[in-house]
């Protein structure tokens, strides 16, 4: 506290202020950081989760689509009217 109080008298308030509050900024700055990295590998995780539904999503609805048009339920979609 007294090595504060020597800054201050010193070199002036406004100086000591700045450099604390520019210490602060960075400390926050770097958790920010650290936070959005580890968001970022959630996010990268759960979208891969996505991609991989969305595929098997796809594959059931093409084998679906294949049997009705075995079957002659429904048609290939190519018209020829």
């Amino acid at each position: 506290m007294q090595d504060l109080i020597n800054m201050i008298s010193t070199v002036g308030f406004p100086i000591v202020i700045s450099v604390i509050m520019a210490y602060y900024v960075r400390d926050q700055g770097d958790k920010n950081r650290e936070d959005i990295r580890s968001l970022n590998e959630q996010h990268k995780t759960e979208m891969l989760a996505v991609i991989d539904a969305l595929n098997n999503n796809t594959l059931a609805l093409t084998q679906l689509r294949d049997s009705l048009i075995e079957r002659g339920i429904a048609n290939d979609g190519n018209h020829t009217d």
